[in-house]
């Protein structure tokens, strides 16, 4: 055997990397990496499979730290239960959900059905009653909160039943007004 084959298997048997494949071939106490590294490198038929099972870990903790830092409930901050007694009002442009929205769960718990007189506000208590006037006309409804909106540009979605007794379907959005119903 080779001199450079018989110091490769000593340093196996030790735990360390061949001179060949360390930078640090006076270490006595190898770190967790160059073990690992020596193991990828070895010719054991495990070390695919502790490489692939590393990534795979990697990458989980990778992506559940992306879906946290996205998650758009964490960015938005409710008001304080001193504004929401003291809320008036708002006004703003509103929506309605399309039919494919029937039948799923909102985020009060109750599945969704479209002629309900129903609506999703960003922060107001699920159960609340909000009156929604039609700007530049006297048409209104009361609806109740029992979903969450994830909008910038909008107030309230409204359900399709609360929609049409304002009269907005064929429109889309319409500018409303908000006041506690």
């Amino acid at each position: 055997m080779p001199d450079m084959d018989r110091k490769a298997t000593t340093d196996a048997r030790r735990g360390q990397r061949p001179d060949s494949m360390s930078d640090h071939s006076n270490s006595e106490n190898p770190s967790r990496f160059d073990r690992f590294v020596h193991g990828v490198a070895g010719n054991d038929g495990n070390s695919f499979k502790l490489l692939l099972a590393v990534l795979q870990r990697q990458c989980w903790f990778v992506l559940l730290i992306g879906l946290l830092a996205c998650n758009p409930i964490s960015v938005r901050a409710e008001p304080s239960a001193e504004y929401q007694a003291n809320w008036v009002g708002e006004s703003g442009y509103a929506s309605y959900y399309g039919r494919a929205h029937q039948g799923r769960r909102t985020a009060f718990g109750a599945r969704f059905d479209q002629e309900n007189l129903t609506a999703a506000h960003p922060w107001l208590p699920f159960g609340s009653q909000v009156r929604v006037t039609l700007t530049g006309t006297e048409r209104s409804v009361v609806v109740t909160i029992t979903d969450r909106l994830y909008s910038n540009r909008r107030v309230i979605d409204l359900s399709l039943a609360a929609a049409r007794s304002l009269g907005m379907v064929a429109q889309g959005v319409a500018k409303v007004s908000l006041a506690p119903g």
